[in-house]
């Protein structure tokens, strides 16, 4: 696992985008905005559990994308927080590997 530390200052403005939202992604939401990193209005998030999106929206204010290319075009920072089973889903081999 690679980890890379930023200072409040220097994450303060980013946007933050996140590849799943189960209870590692939705951990990780809560924890960057209860620390005030960056606001609520920073953070996209894609799923394939549309209501959960949906729910995380409501809650915390952030932004959900349809799709993970929209979490990506959106962000200046990308976590990708889904399991070793919906890896493959979410991320399918392109023909050309």
């Amino acid at each position: 696992m690679w980890l890379i530390t930023m200072t409040t200052k220097g994450i303060a403005n980013k946007k933050i985008g996140f590849i799943g939202t189960g209870k590692m992604g939705e951990a990780l939401i809560k924890g960057i905005i209860h620390a005030k990193l960056v606001p609520s209005g920073n953070i996209y998030a894609s799923d394939m559990d549309i209501a959960k999106l949906q729910i995380l929206e409501k809650e915390l204010k952030i932004n959900i994308c349809n799709g993970n290319c929209d979490a990506v075009v959106n962000s200046d920072v990308l976590i990708i927080a889904v399991n070793r089973r919906s890896f493959r889903q979410s991320f399918p081999r392109s023909k050309a590997q």
